[in-house]
């Protein structure tokens, strides 16, 4: 999927490379680039975390990640230059504040191994989705900065579609489930503490997934809809 057009977002008032990170229990020195003596490394230490998170996680959001978003923010070129000798492509929304990497678009079979595996969604998972997609576009466009939805909401989404006709109250609770911790482990939801079965939308989920397609599957599903025959 591709990263919808993106407006630029206002400059960031402190620079994050004058600025210390912790991971772990370890604190990092942004001003010191060696790891160790025989660190032979080039990139700024910000730069080169914000490349390994790139590499291990889906991406990177401004929300959760500010750090990291902001060392990629800072050095985009270089970071992508870093990325094209390992066969990726970095994207960034600045509209949605977040950055991920994706396979480069290479002529022919690659020489290199593939480091970024999309996931198969399921029917319901991608059922879900394509509605998160719909809630948020409606709440983004009525000036609402968070997005969020309920368990309940997504049971009932599924009911109402693959599930219309199923009398088993169990296994559509646990359709739901593994739909939503699917969505969650892809990064596209995630729980909202302290508030039981409340999900904030991600970021992700718009930068990624072009309303005009979530139509496009919405209208399939309505079409193929058992319902409707």
């Amino acid at each position: 999927m591709n990263a919808p057009d993106t407006d630029p977002d206002e400059a960031r008032e402190e620079d994050p490379l004058d600025q210390a990170f912790v991971e772990g229990d370890v604190e990092v020195d942004m001003a010191d680039d060696a790891l160790s003596d025989d660190d032979t490394g080039d990139l700024p230490i910000p730069l080169r975390r914000a490349l390994t998170v790139l590499l291990k996680q889906s991406y990177v959001c401004q929300l959760d990640q500010p750090s990291d978003y902001a060392a990629i923010a800072a050095d985009r070129r270089e970071l992508a230059r870093a990325l094209a000798n390992l066969g990726l492509s970095l994207k960034v929304s600045e509209r949605y504040g977040c950055a991920w990497a994706t396979q480069a678009s290479v002529t022919g079979k690659s020489p290199l191994l593939s480091l970024k595996i999309p996931l198969p969604l399921n029917r319901d998972a991608t059922v879900l989705l394509v509605w998160l997609r719909v809630q948020q576009h409606a709440s983004e466009t009525g000036g609402n900065e968070n997005w969020f939805a309920d368990r309940e909401e997504m049971e009932d989404i599924l009911k109402s579609g693959p599930y219309f006709d199923d009398r088993d109250g169990a296994r559509v609770a646990k359709a739901t489930d593994s739909a939503i911790d699917k969505l969650c482990q892809l990064g596209y939801l995630k729980a909202v503490s302290g508030v039981r079965d409340r999900y904030r939308i991600m970021p992700i989920l718009p930068a990624v997934f072009g309303l005009e397609r979530a139509h496009e599957l919405l209208a399939a599903f309505d079409a193929a809809d058992p319902k409707e025959a």
